[in-house]
């Protein structure tokens, strides 16, 4: 990570890239070819360090105006260094073989505003530093996180401009990008947005599990669709948690305590622990974080007389090794467990009584997920090597109350009737890459992807029958499985130090395996089914960036995003939209879903790193939607929407007008069209469900000294999400048009802090998210947290 500042304030850090790249033992005679253009001196030595594989750290050093002259050739690293800093008051020493400090001449000031801190991604799988790259990428450092009190993904949502979740509970939201949105229900389609930790891949058909952000280097944030370099289910974008690795010549620990009251509700709880260890000094060490939150229900269950009936806890932890046998190779086993339990749902029914509903079962949520990866590295001269190999296994368990729903469904008397769903997902996959090093004219990288997928599905709606007997309704037993194997590459070529073209393509073979059995109360509802399909498919990528002037970057793009079709075991007349599909099992088959995105982008840094604002204006023809449904009876499918056009535009900025204070703000707008609209869905204009036109936010953050060693800090963040619709139809019930604010404020001594929170200041009771039970036809609604209030208590070592 390339950073401006001390922990949030200071100069340039950049260790050895800080993402477990190898670095070879150079010295300062060890010789290097280097290529870089006249800059400010922070892009400059973000740079040099990128192409000599370097770790570059500071002393607080801020470069302000200060300008790098262009070079061009083979140097020794020290003539390097010295023609890119002559002329500056700034120096450097080698503290080891490959560091470098960076001194500045103590005569000289340093009292000029710090700058925004530039961060180093691999979201394009190759380091790069993310103001310079032309995508529409919002980066989050794990400070950055943690001084905001994000706790998972979808706490991302008030900081990236056009992001959103759903809002069922723990465990069980979905994340959209850029307002591209296929279904609310948490179904069988894969996602809309890929969510990675680290190199896995966490999330194909299921929800956000929701994974704790602690101990985080950083979050990636790619706006727009992914599918050449990561394949199928990126449509919207991507979401990438980079965890902190293993220290290999340091102890380090943190423990941090919450506590926090919530209105109308129970109060909550939460432990965080990490503790890093060296076990062969500079080879071998162990990180391992564990974590415990109780969060306090909020809505009572009249009929239940259960009272905060929604509350729930998770629990769970990561564990890295990372073995560094050499100066090229550097392997890091990691693994992630998480436990969700979840007491009830968190809606509640328009027109009643706000946070009380009536039900006549609870509807618990449990999620047990596991991940389980290995990563090796290798850094040669002309290239670097990575193989990722990993094992996601989650089981999910639900249920939902459709006891109003049986008497329609069944003809029988109203009683307790339960819609209990199991879900057992196994994903095998494997990546294997090279890409280039060196910033020559030609950068390029190639890829292998391989996975297989096995998902089991039990669903059951029992009820009473008219002795009052339990029975069956409709039953379901399925058994997915899914191969999948691709290549994919990408190569840029800059003639000119302000002109660059990058052109990639991924080439996708899949084939699935479907073995269903269905029961129901009369014959024709029993369904045995044992189907396969294959398909195959290609993803282009065109980008053209040009940099007309230092510090800004204009960029024009074409990518495209997909998900393969697949097999449906009990779908109404009419899911499968294309009736001349001569591959469509009738309507058990649903087609390919393909996004194409027209986009133009700027990014531009001014006042020597202080301002930043970057923006894009985009256009997605997003053919045969696929979307989650879910039947009367309980039957999960998926149906083929039309086709969706949308325009739309993002904007992000940071600003630092002195050095206490930083601002922050984003803002999105889209105007999204379903054209030809399956009749299934809608029969009126087509909207995207859960999708707002527009969303904002702004936060501020300002830090003062206290007496002696103590600093305080005073922080707010105020965010609007715009009114969307649960369905496709402009008709369905309305959510969103809501607004958050949150503050934070504490004092810091070394290595302790100590915080107060407020979110939900105002206590806004908004329904943000009008669903929560498919049975019931009632208006659903699901407001925020109530306005809570906590102390978090933090200690580093």
């Amino acid at each position: 990570m390339l950073r401006s500042g001390k922990s949030r304030r200071g100069g340039l850090c950049l260790c050895a890239l800080l993402l477990c790249v190898p670095v070879a033992a150079k010295g300062q005679d060890a010789t290097v070819a280097v290529h870089i253009a006249e800059k400010p001196v922070a892009d400059a030595l973000a740079d040099f360090a990128l192409q000599a594989q370097l770790s570059i750290s500071d002393s607080d050093i801020d470069f302000h105006e200060a300008q790098s002259h262009a070079i061009d050739g083979t140097y020794r690293l020290d003539e390097a260094l010295t023609k890119i800093l002559d002329g500056t008051p700034y120096g450097f020493e080698f503290l080891d073989a490959s560091t470098i400090r960076i001194t500045l001449d103590p005569h000289e000031p340093d009292s000029a505003p710090m700058p925004i801190e530039n961060v180093i991604v691999t979201a394009t799988k190759r380091e790069a530093i993310a103001q310079a790259l032309p995508y529409s990428i919002a980066v989050h450092t794990g400070q950055e996180i943690e001084a905001a009190g994000i706790h998972s993904p979808s706490g991302l949502t008030s900081e990236v401009a056009g992001m959103t979740a759903t809002n069922l509970g723990p465990g069980e939201n979905k994340l959209f990008i850029r307002g591209l949105t296929d279904s609310v229900l948490p179904g069988l389609s894969e996602s809309m947005v890929g969510l990675y930790l680290d190199e896995t891949r966490i999330a194909d058909d299921a929800p956000d599990p929701d994974l704790r952000l602690i101990d985080i280097e950083r979050t990636e944030v790619m706006r727009g669709p992914q599918g050449t370099l990561y394949g199928a289910g990126s449509l919207g974008g991507l979401v990438r948690i980079i965890t902190r690795k293993p220290v290999l010549d340091s102890y380090e620990s943190m423990m941090s305590a919450s506590a926090s009251v919530t209105e109308y509700g129970a109060p909550s709880g939460e432990f965080d622990a990490m503790m890093n260890v060296p076990l062969i000094d500079d080879t071998l060490a162990l990180r391992a974080v564990g974590y415990i939150q109780r969060s306090g229900g909020y809505v009572d269950d009249a009929r239940i007389g259960k009272k905060d009936s929604n509350a729930a806890t998770t629990s769970g932890g990561r564990l890295a090794l990372t073995l560094k046998p050499d100066d090229i190779w550097t392997v890091t086993a990691n693994f992630a467990i998480l436990h969700i339990r979840a007491q009830d749902s968190q809606y509640y029914i328009q027109g009643s009584q706000t946070f009380v509903r009536d039900t006549y079962l609870r509807e618990p949520h449990a999620d047990n997920f596991f991940a389980a990866a290995m990563t090796a590295r290798a850094a040669f001269h002309w290239a670097q090597f990575t193989t990722a190999t990993s094992y996601v296994d989650r089981r999910l368990n639900d249920r939902y109350d459709a006891t109003l729903a049986w008497p329609d469904l069944t003809g029988f008397a109203l009683g307790k009737s339960p819609f209990n769903v199991k879900r057992h997902i196994r994903a095998f996959t494997n990546e294997t890459r090279l890409v280039s090093t060196g910033m020559g004219r030609w950068q390029w990288l190639a890829g292998l992807y391989l996975s297989h997928r096995d998902e089991d599905l039990l669903s059951n709606l029992t009820g009473p029958n008219a002795a009052g007997a339990q029975i069956s309704a409709r039953n379901e037993k399925r058994a997915d499985n899914a191969d999948e194997a691709a290549l994919f590459g990408e190569a840029t070529y800059a003639p000119t130090d302000w002109l660059s073209v990058t052109a990639g393509g991924r080439v996708s073979f899949i084939s699935r395996h479907v073995l269903a059995n269905v029961g129901g109360l009369a014959p024709a509802d029993n369904i045995h089914l044992d189907l396969k399909n294959a398909t195959h498919g290609f993803a282009p990528k065109l980008v053209v960036a040009v940099t007309p002037v230092p510090n800004t970057t204009l960029y024009t793009q074409y990518t495209q995003g997909y998900r393969f079709g697949g097999i449906n075991v009990d779908a109404p007349a009419g899911a499968v939209f294309d009736k001349d599909d001569k591959s469509a099992h009738g309507d058990t088959s649903f087609d390919s879903d393909v996004l194409h995105n027209y986009e133009i982008g700027a990014k531009w840094s001014g006042f020597n790193g202080r301002l930043i604002a970057n923006g894009a204006v985009y256009f997605t023809d997003w053919k045969n939607v696929q979307t989650d449904q879910i039947a009367a009876n309980g039957g999960y499918f998926i149906a083929n929407a039309g086709t969706v056009h949308d325009l739309g535009a993002e904007l992000d900025i940071a600003a630092r007008p002195w050095n206490d204070l930083t601002i922050r703000g984003n803002a999105f707008w889209n105007n999204a069209e379903i054209n030809h609209p399956n009749p299934l869905l809608t029969s009126n204009e087509g909207v995207l469900p859960g999708a707002p036109k527009m969303s904002f936010a702004i936060s501020a953050r300002y830090d003062f000294p206290l007496a002696q060693d103590w600093d305080g800090f005073a922080s707010v963040t105020y965010s609007y999400v715009g009114k969307s619709h649960l369905g496709f139809d402009q008709n369905s019930a309305a959510n969103g048009g809501y607004h958050l604010t949150n503050l934070r404020m504490g004092i810091m001594r070394q290595s302790w802090s100590l915080t107060l929170f407020v979110d939900n200041v105002t206590d806004n009771k908004a329904n943000t998210f009008a669903f929560g039970n498919p049975f019931n036809q009632n208006s659903q609604t699901t407001p925020p947290r109530p306005r809570t209030i906590g102390l978090t208590l933090t200690a580093n070592q």
